[in-house]
């Protein structure tokens, strides 16, 4: 009995797991904001817009960041944000190779116990990039931050950092490698129909 091990599905959620990554790179990770009270002079008359209030914001994601403050860490924090961005482009490579394999002919060579472990390294990398953006990144950035969600006054104003969209988005793509995986785990097991039929003709 002949059982095909190529997985359509498995293709398929491979692409759109590839497609998430590369979308979280368009998005920030991780963003920082602080502004100061309002300074507005006593007595007299003033322009409102003019409230003395000073801003300054962060925000960073695979591979750079950008803001008008800067990281009291700056080489721990650029070391992470390029771990996090080799950790996707490592995700980004085993999924595709995991894609091909679903072709005729690279099938024979990328079998099916090599491309559940690609997916299952893949869901690795990812998982690793989504660590470093919320264990380890918002420590880096100081300005007394010491994790993925702040919010705090003191006496230099309010502070709040928070995790941004491009985690979430690469979180997602989680979810598509794991059904990949397991689609293409079923995809090697022989239909019940087919074993009952040769069990019943004792041929097995």
């Amino acid at each position: 009995m002949s059982v095909s091990e190529r997985s359509l599905g498995n293709l398929l959620l491979c692409v759109l797991a590839a497609g998430l990554i590369g979308g979280s790179f368009l998005l920030p990770w991780f963003t920082y904001d602080h502004s100061t009270g309002r300074r507005t002079p006593e007595g007299g008359f003033h322009d409102p817009s003019e409230d003395g209030v000073v801003r300054q914001d962060w925000e960073a994601g695979p591979g750079g960041s950008e803001g008008t403050l800067e990281s009291e860490h700056p080489a721990k924090t650029a070391r992470t944000l390029d771990r996090m961005a080799w950790a996707l482009y490592g995700a980004l490579g085993l999924l595709g190779l995991a894609a091909l394999s679903e072709i005729p002919g690279i099938s024979r060579v990328l079998v099916r116990p090599v491309t559940l472990a690609l997916n299952t390294l893949a869901f690795a990398a990812v998982a690793a990039a989504l660590a470093l953006g919320w264990y380890v990144l918002p420590e880096s950035f100081g300005h007394g931050v010491d994790g993925p969600f702040t919010s705090y006054l003191d006496d230099s104003g309010y502070t709040m950092t928070s995790i941004a969209a491009g985690w979430p988005v690469a979180a997602l793509s989680l979810g598509a490698i794991f059904g990949g995986f397991l689609l293409k785990f079923q995809a090697g097991a022989p239909d019940a129909t087919a074993v009952a039929e040769l069990y019943a003709r004792g041929e097995i």
